[in-house]
């Protein structure tokens, strides 16, 4: 009986031996593949982040076909609005830095031609706010004959601006030289309008003087009160329709 606890326990003690051993092999083995594994990873991330750092536009030097892309423009004269042209690498789907484009507008049967250059986001911006009213077709295409595209087809079309008017009530002193100014915006931007013809008139009683006055770059026109007489003065404003706005009036 003893002998066979004892044989028994021998074998127990083989058999925890061989599991340890096993164990550690396991254990070794499986430090090995996380090394492995980790420098795997290692390169993958590397890898992903040297693309990471890759620029995010290619260079017009290095591209041989690109895609031209842009919308159509509606708005008013004078709101400052963009005719914009996005250039892609038809390849890597990238924008293009630094490429030339040409921008022909057409006015009836005459045109002209505007050339930019595109931006780190390979955009073109062209200010159209101030084209003539009316719709315009604008055939966009590289200047560059080397490179592969298609030139694109769009429209801008102006309308006349409605303006609003600013003439803020005002107390001056008598015989006081003083500026009594008055702002003319676009309605749609919030923008001032320059080079806009404004008729003023100011009342002492049921006389008037007239004022005939356009716009400063910063969309003001002014008179001086220093001539008026002590008392109220009504003051009206009135903007007739051109071939940049719309009629509109303040009293």
């Amino acid at each position: 009986m003893h002998k066979k606890l004892f044989i028994l326990s021998i074998l127990f003690l083989v058999v925890l031996s061989i599991s340890a051993v096993e164990a550690m092999e396991l254990a070794d083995n499986s430090t090995v593949g996380q090394e492995n594994a980790s420098q795997l990873l290692g390169a993958g991330l590397e890898t992903n982040s040297s693309a990471s750092a890759d620029v995010k536009y290619v260079s017009s030097s290095k591209v041989k076909s690109v895609n031209l892309k842009t919308s159509k423009v509606s708005t008013t004269y004078g709101s400052g609005k963009y005719l914009i042209v996005k250039a892609i690498d038809a390849k890597t789907k990238k924008p293009v830095n630094n490429l030339k484009i040409n921008l022909k507008f057409y006015t009836g049967k005459k045109y002209k031609i505007i050339t930019k250059k595109t931006n780190a986001s390979g955009v073109v911006k062209c200010s159209v706010s101030t084209l003539g009213i009316g719709s315009h077709k604008v055939i966009v295409k590289l200047k560059s004959t080397k490179i592969k595209s298609k030139s694109i087809k769009t429209y801008v079309k102006i309308s006349k601006a409605k303006i609003t008017i600013s003439a803020p009530k005002t107390t001056n002193y008598f015989n006081e030289s003083k500026k009594f100014n008055i702002t003319i915006k676009n309605k749609e931007s919030k923008k001032v309008m320059k080079n806009i013809k404004v008729n003023v008139k100011v009342y002492t009683g049921k006389k008037y003087k007239s004022y005939s006055l356009k716009t400063n770059k910063y969309g003001v026109v002014s008179f001086n009160t220093k001539s008026l007489s002590k008392g109220a003065h009504k003051v009206t404003v009135n903007v007739k329709s051109s071939s940049k706005v719309k009629a509109a009036s303040k009293n």
